[in-house]
């Protein structure tokens, strides 16, 4: 199982977080400056790894040798367009209705 092939962003993580880890608990006596240190060695080694390994190719081959490249001839799917909303027409105004009369009983 190669977690760096597969998931090579998860493995930089894990590795940065594990070493932090160690040093948050003081598994490893380290000053502020070598930390500082540590973490930005792996971030731009760990980084160029992960870069390496996510990178599109400009001639990707699939495991067999074949080209994976579209091909430049075939004609694109048509777009779907949704037609134009228009706003709704305006309404007329109701007409006056019968006047409201108060509610009747107890109160």
């Amino acid at each position: 199982m190669n977690i760096l092939g597969r998931e090579p962003v998860a493995a930089q993580g894990l590795t940065i977080a594990l070493i932090n880890f160690l040093i948050t608990f003081h598994l490893v006596n380290l000053s502020d400056a070598q930390i500082g240190a540590i973490n930005i060695f792996l971030a731009a080694v760990l980084g160029f790894f992960v870069r390496r390994s996510v990178t599109p190719i400009s001639d990707p081959e699939n495991s067999g040798g074949q080209s994976l490249k579209p091909i430049p001839d075939s004609p694109s799917p048509p777009l779907h367009v949704a037609p134009p909303t228009t706003p709704p027409a305006p309404q007329a105004p109701l007409p006056p209705g019968p006047p409201a009369t108060p509610p009747t009983g107890p109160s």
